[in-house]
């Protein structure tokens, strides 16, 4: 490890070969070649075939149009109510002890009786 101090971190101008995402000077190659060899009118063209996918209900089609036209989503998780949530935990907890009581009393096809009623709506 002669290219990390003796805390264990790089050096400077030392980097792990890792992968990832290209250096700026290589994404600035392939977008120069892009730039090459697909015109602007070649351009809108895949983009209107691309529409006319979405259009047609493709979905990845339209998934890749809002990604690059409106940025990817970013998802939220949002906490309400925390006693709910452990409302739901507990009785969970006991449908999965009353299935374990009846598996040592019956047949294993019980679970299928008294799983679903710890899921929403059940």
């Amino acid at each position: 490890m002669a290219n990390r101090d003796e805390k264990g971190r790089l050096l400077p101008g030392h980097t792990l070969k890792i992968g990832g995402r290209p250096t700026k000077r290589r994404e600035e190659r392939v977008l120069a070649v892009l730039d090459d060899v697909i015109s602007d009118d070649e351009w809108r063209e895949i983009i209107t075939v691309a529409k006319e996918k979405a259009l047609g209900g493709n979905y990845r089609y339209t998934e890749l149009l809002m990604a690059y036209g409106l940025g990817k989503p970013v998802q939220h998780i949002k906490h309400t109510d925390v006693g709910k949530m452990e409302e739901a935990l507990e009785t969970m907890r006991q449908l999965r002890q009353d299935a374990m009581d009846q598996l040592e009393d019956g047949p294993a096809y019980v679970v299928v009786d008294v799983v679903p009623e710890a899921l929403p709506g059940g």
